[in-house]
Formats: C-alpha cells, sequence, structure tokens
C-alpha cells in the first residue's frame, strides 16, 4: 500500500468550537485504503477512542488535553497494512493564538506512513497467512481445472479408440461372413476367364498368338472351421481349371496346321489380403495347377492328317484380384504354360482376366 503523510492542523482541530466535544480529526487519504483504524490514547497511555473510518477524517470526542494518536490503513481484507505509528496530538481551546497551536501541533505533520510499517505482531502474520492462502486456493483451482481438461481428453481418446476397435470388428465379422458366399457354403469361387497365348521356344516359328478361354472353380480352407482361425493355413485351397486354346500356324513345310490344346489342371493357391476399402478388398494369388493335356494336331497339306496325343502340362499364375463385399470378384494376371511333348515341349506366356462368383 503506497506511504500516507496525514495533518491535523490546529484551525481543523478546534474547528467544531469548545463546549461541543467533538474535533475532527483529517488525514491525507491512503491509495488503495479500504478504511482506517483511529486509535487515540490519554496522556496515561489508555486508549480511549477507537473507532474504524470509511474516509479520511473523523470525530473525537476529545476535551483540551495532550494525547496521542495512530492511524492505520485497511488493506482488502480489511486487516491493518500500514500505519503512521503513535504520533503526539494536542488539543487546544479555539480562542489560542493559532500560530502556536500550529507550532505544538508540528508532530502531527509531515508524519508518513511507511509502506511496509506492518501492524504489530500477529495482525501482520495473519495477513501474510490470508495471502499465502489466497495464493494457495488459485493454484488448487488451477491445478483442478488441468487436471479436467487432462480428463476430458483422456475420455475423447478413449471414445476413439473404443470407435476405431468397433469398426475393425465390424470389417473382421463382415469379412469372415463374406468368406462363407452367397449360399453360406465358403469361399468356393466359381470364374470364367481370357487370355492370349503367344508360344515361345522352338513352336514359336510355326504357331501365332492364339486367344484361350477357360473356367476354374476354387475352394479356400478357410472355409473349414478347424482351420479358420490359423491364419497361414486359411490362406491356402484347391483350384481346378479346364483350358480350351485353339493354336493356328504353319508346318515346317508351309502348309496350314491347327493344334487344339485342352488342359485339365488341378493345383493349390495361396492368398494375401493386401488391402481393403469399404465394401472392397484387394489380394493377390499365386497359383500353380498341373494335369494332363489332351492335344489333337491338324495339319492340311497335300496329304492332310490329324494326331490326337495325352500329354502333361503345368500351368503357374500371379494375378490381382479385387472382390466386392466378398461376392464378387474380377481377377487380372500373367501366366506360363507348359505342354509336354514326348518331342518338343510347349510353351506359352499369357495375360488373362476373369471375373467370378463366391458361392
Amino acid at each position: 500500500m503506497a506511504a500516507c503523510v496525514f495533518l491535523c492542523s490546529a484551525g481543523i482541530l478546534n474547528a467544531a468550537g469548545p463546549g461541543d466535544g467533538q474535533v475532527r480529526l483529517d488525514w491525507d487519504a491512503v491509495r488503495g485504503a479500504q478504511g482506517y483504524v483511529v486509535e487515540i490514547k490519554d496522556a496515561e497511555g489508555k486508549i480511549i477512542f477507537k473507532k474504524n473510518a470509511e474516509k479520511n477524517f473523523v470525530m473525537a470526542p476529545l476535551v483540551p488535553g495532550n494525547y496521542r494518536i495512530r492511524i492505520s490503513a485497511l488493506n482488502v481484507f480489511m486487516k491493518p497494512a500500514s500505519s503512521s505509528g503513535w504520533t503526539d496530538l494536542i488539543v487546544r481551546k479555539k480562542t489560542e493564538n493559532a500560530d502556536e497551536l500550529a507550532g505544538e501541533s508540528e508532530s502531527l505533520t509531515g508524519r508518513q506512513i511507511p509502506e511496509k510499517d506492518a501492524p504489530e505482531g500477529e495482525e501482520a502474520r495473519e495477513d501474510e497467512d490470508a495471502l499465502k492462502k489466497e495464493e494457495a486456493l488459485k493454484r488448487e483451482d488451477e491445478a483442478r481445472k488441468r487436471a479436467e481438461e487432462a480428463r476430458k481428453r483422456e475420455e475423447e481418446e478413449e471414445r476413439a479408440r473404443e470407435a476405431a476397435r468397433k469398426k475393425e470388428e465390424r470389417l473382421r465379422a463382415r469379412t469372415a461372413d463374406s468368406s462363407r458366399g452367397m449360399l453360406g457354403l465358403g469361399p468356393l469361387e466359381i470364374a470364367l476367364g481370357a487370355s492370349c497365348q503367344f508360344p515361345v521356344g522352338e513352336w514359336e516359328r510355326y504357331l501365332d498368338m492364339a486367344p484361350a478361354g477357360h473356367v476354374g472353380i476354387a475352394y479356400g480352407l478357410a472355409g473349414i472351421p478347424a482351420v479358420r482361425s490359423i491364419p497361414v493355413l486359411s490362406s491356402f485351397g484347391f483350384a481346378l481349371k479346364f483350358g480350351v486354346i485353339p493354336f493356328n500356324g504353319r508346318s515346317a513345310a508351309k502348309a496350314k496346321m491347327s493344334l487344339l490344346n485342352m488342359t485339365p489342371t488341378a493345383g493349390i493357391f495361396y492368398d494375401f489380403r493386401i488391402a481393403a476399402a469399404g465394401r472392397w478388398s484387394f489380394h493377390i494369388r499365386p497359383n500353380f495347377l498341373v494335369g494332363p493335356s489332351f492335344t489333337i494336331l491338324d495339319v492340311r497339306g497335300i496329304f492332310p492328317r490329324k494326331k490326337r496325343a495325352t500329354n502333361f502340362s503345368y500351368d503357374a499364375q500371379v494375378l490381382f484380384r479385387a472382390a466386392f463385399d466378398g461376392k464378387f470378384f474380377m481377377d487380372a494376371g500373367f501366366g506360363y504354360m507348359s505342354v509336354l511333348y514326348s518331342g518338343q515341349a510347349l510353351h506359352s506366356i499369357c495375360p488373362f482376366v476373369q471375373v467370378g462368383i463366391l458361392l
């Protein structure tokens, strides 16, 4: 609290006039003070007057004589925060010389209340304790607010994690249900496809590129309940394929010829699930199929001839699959097929596409 200089002049002390028993005491206001406490002692040191004042003056019932006065300024807690200390106060009759009164009352003039002149003893400690308590309450309130904000953030994060977990469970359940197919038979696939066969090796000189068609059936082990919970095994499956390839070309003697190749094959596949987006899922699948090959070779030269043969063939494929809702799929891939003749094996490479359903 700012320091204060208070003044009680002789003229002011006698303003009420003699005989009425009331003396007005004035002092300079203290900035920020919420009130004042005025205490007056008589010549014997006994406190004869103590009063709280809201403004910087007070009326005291004093008769002419010598006194001691102390004025204390009050803080926001209505506790004494600074004091003038005990100062001499002389009250004289109004008829006496004003200059003499003023000279004798100099002890009230120019007296400064130190900014840190704390009230005596326990009052100063109480004031300090009150300030400390207020600061502690503020710190506790701030800590409580921070804890509440942290709790709300944690709850929001937990809700987000729970929502993500439920979404993943729904997706997993939908995937598991879709693996049973439309008729609940499990991952049984039926596909129709087309490819372009490009002969390589020795046969490349005699045969042209040929369109081909095939039909395939596949069954994944994920349809078996005992295997479904084992990720490695559940990704395996069995496949059957029947393809027809009508090659055309010319023989070494430049005679027109055709070679019809029919390949019923069987084998295994492994399904790599790489991504999912909404109701779509995406896979990469390598296949390896083996089986017999039935070939009809027809040479239309001067002396037409037809030859039938049964041979061994194998077909290696890698395909990329996009499946919708576990019911329909579309594949695109690349294959290498070989028909092992007794004389010269027929090798061909083939890009292909196929579409199918899951029953």
